[in-house]
């Protein structure tokens, strides 16, 4: 067993050299994901479940709903962040996910996992091995970056969400190329309960 002194050693070589994990996708992608999700909360979205815009936008639903409660509520907040950028396409996402590709590649972003160790008892014995790890949400992302879902998922993507939100994003662009400041759509109350 380890005496006290020599885990504090330890312990301080381990702070000393560490550093921060890489994230999983590039700041572009992060920031289109992160616009998408505040548009499907302030209702300018599909009309889906958090869960089935996850699968959309290949994330988990708990990161969906970690934007959520991070977000406000405001669409004035929405449409200021919004001047300091394009307005969010699903073209860009696509072209942001290339670019995390890229630099995934280079090394810049964390790759998923391909291997996990696990322990069994066979009997009275306990086992050690490696096995193959499932793919997780980023894996499938970082997969297929051009996807809007899963390749290997049993569901189907839900197509209507699509294409709606295809044409409230074209209706949004074609606002905001004739006045200075894009106006809000119609609101809706959504399907399910929040």
């Amino acid at each position: 067993m380890p005496s006290r002194e020599s885990s504090l050693r330890n312990l301080a070589k381990a702070r000393a050299k560490w550093r921060p994990p890489r994230p999983w996708r590039s700041r572009a992608e992060s920031r289109l994901i992160r616009m998408l999700t505040w548009q499907w909360l302030l209702n300018h979205g599909p009309w889906c479940s958090g869960r089935a815009l996850a699968r959309w936008l290949v994330v988990s639903h708990t990161y969906i709903q970690k934007l959520a409660r991070i977000l406000s509520r405001n669409e004035d907040d929405f449409l200021r962040e919004l001047r300091y950028s394009d307005p969010p396409t699903v073209d860009a996402l696509n072209r942001a996910r290339e670019e995390s590709k890229r630099q995934r590649e280079r090394g810049l972003l964390r790759t998923p996992r391909r291997w996990k160790r696990v322990e069994f008892n066979l009997g009275n014995e306990l086992i050690r091995t490696v096995v193959p790890a499932k793919p997780t949400v980023a894996g499938l992302g970082a997969d297929n970056p051009a996807s809007p879902a899963p390749i290997n998922s049993k569901r189907q993507p839900d197509y209507n969400a699509v294409l709606l939100w295809h044409l409230r994003m074209e209706g949004e662009r074609q606002k905001t190329a004739y006045c200075s400041r894009p106006r809000s759509l119609a609101t809706r109350p959504r399907r399910c309960c929040p």
